[in-house]
């Protein structure tokens, strides 16, 4: 019953939320591209029946809209570009690891020279 009630206080939460399209429209854009995903189910239905009730408003394009200044104080710290940066370094490790590992079974393979 717990479960239950956090999960639906946190529906709730986010169906309000929804309301305000002008603060959220990162949130609704992202449900719309969720709702493209699903099969045409309970789930889509429901989920199209909420988008359906959000106030008709027409998202701006972010260009034009004057940027606001970043509620969260510690995000404006983060260094993104480095973060991706080493992010790219890790993936091309990883790679080359899963490459190293490919050739040693293959050559392990080859040494037992089954015919």
């Amino acid at each position: 019953m717990v479960v239950f009630r956090v999960g639906y206080t946190l529906a709730s939460d986010l169906r309000l939320q929804l309301l305000d399209v002008e603060n959220n429209e990162d949130l609704i854009k992202s449900l719309y591209g969720l709702l493209m995903l699903l099969p045409q189910s309970e789930a889509f239905k429901l989920l199209r029946y909420r988008l359906e009730c959000i106030p008709h408003y027409h998202f701006h394009d972010k260009t034009s809209k004057p940027k606001k200044k970043e509620e969260r104080p510690l995000v404006a710290k983060i260094n993104f570009e480095e973060l991706l940066a080493h992010f790219h370094k890790v993936q091309a490790k990883h790679r080359d690891s899963k490459r190293s590992q490919h050739a040693l079974k293959l050559s392990a393979v080859k040494a037992l020279n089954i015919q």
